[in-house]
This record gives C-alpha cells, sequence and structure tokens, in this order.
C-alpha cells in the first residue's frame, strides 16, 4: 500500500492555498507526461476559495495549462446550470467564466433532466469517450477533488445509499433520503483510480 500523510490546517484559506498548489504540481506533470490534465471537481466552500485562486491569482492562473485541460464534476444536483445549488455553477462563477479555458474541455452532468439516470448514462458516456475507454474500463483522473460531509459522504455517496454498492458504472444516480432528492454521481470504483484522490474539505 503507498504511504499516506494527513496535513492539518487552521483554516479553509489555508487549505484552499496548499490545494492550489497542489493543483499546480499535479497538472504540470500530467501535461509532461500524457499532454493533458483531466481534474474532476467538487462542490462546496473550500473548493469555492480554490477555484477563486485558480481563476484571480496571477502566479497560479499563469502557472495552469488550461489549453491542455479537462474539466469534469464528481457529482451534481438535480438541478440546471445557473440554479444556486448547483456545482456547475458555482465553479463557473468561481473559475470557469474566468479563465481562457475552451468550453469544449468542460464536461458537466445535465443535472436539469427530469431522469436522473438518463443525466447520469449520458455523463458516463462522455467519460468514456474523452478518456477513450473500452468496456470494463474506468477513467483514470489526474486529480479528483473530494470534499466531506458532517456524516462522511463524499461526491454524493452518502453512508447508506444504494450508490456504495455499485461496483460496474462510473456514474449513477442516488437517491439521499435525508435530503430527499436525487444525485448524480462518480461512483467509488471510479474515484479510488484516481492517480490523486485529493481532500478539498
Amino acid at each position: 500500500m503507498p504511504q499516506r500523510h494527513i496535513q492539518l490546517f487552521s483554516t479553509c484559506a489555508e487549505i484552499a492555498s496548499y490545494a492550489s498548489r497542489e493543483v499546480s504540481r499535479i497538472s504540470a506533470a500530467a501535461v509532461s507526461a500524457r499532454g493533458v490534465f483531466r481534474i474532476a471537481l467538487a462542490g462546496g466552500s473550500t473548493p469555492k476559495m480554490l477555484y477563486a485562486l485558480m481563476a484571480e491569482h496571477p502566479a497560479l492562473r499563469n502557472s495552469l495549462p488550461w489549453d491542455k485541460m479537462q474539466v469534469f464534476f464528481g457529482d451534481e444536483r438535480h438541478v440546471g446550470p445557473g440554479h444556486a445549488d448547483s456545482n456547475f455553477q458555482m465553479a463557473t462563477d468561481a473559475m470557469l467564466s474566468k479563465v481562457p479555458l475552451p468550453q469544449q474541455q468542460i464536461h458537466r452532468v445535465r443535472g436539469e433532466y427530469p431522469d436522473t439516470a438518463q443525466a447520469a448514462a449520458e455523463y458516463e458516456e462522455e467519460i468514456r469517450r474523452t478518456f477513450v475507454l473500452k468496456s470494463g474500463e474506468f477513467p483514470r483522473f489526474d486529480l479528483i477533488l473530494l470534499g466531506m460531509g458532517n456524516e462522511g459522504h463524499t461526491l454524493s455517496l452518502f453512508p447508506g445509499t444504494k450508490a456504495l454498492h455499485e461496483s460496474q458504472r462510473i456514474v449513477t444516480r442516488n437517491w439521499v433520503g435525508k435530503l430527499y432528492t436525487e444525485r448524480i454521481t462518480l461512483t467509488a470504483p471510479a474515484a479510488n483510480c484516481a492517480t490523486n484522490p485529493f481532500p478539498s474539505a
């Protein structure tokens, strides 16, 4: 097993600052090795601070390979773009609308679909096309940003929900009873294949 280490920070701003340096380091290594950097973004307040740094800090912004970046989302709420709860909208407001990232390099979940199963299936197919995956293969994201809720959920994989048992799919819908809503989320096997699953909150 690879060795793990834990970093402790006093404030969310310190977490965001450290994460920004890791994004810069990991993106440079990925582009050097494969010519592309594939990242899955997270929702939440701490990632929002990170995205603002990536867009507005001159040295960091200039260090990132925007033209070689493919941006995905780890999960999404059952809402459309423009909704206050949308992870895509938050990332757009904080970063995506402010950086030189071509729209075709941004891969969002269609959370506005009435049928979340359709949204999950289309998002999985988009991931498969972008990564050029064979049947049964999982994508290997260079970096997945992961937060953690008070009850221990990450992505939209909540304790006690059915999505935790999914072992074949890359993306699935998930009914979250405590919130009385459905989510669309990367599965645990997909997240575990990432080169760098990075806690961001």
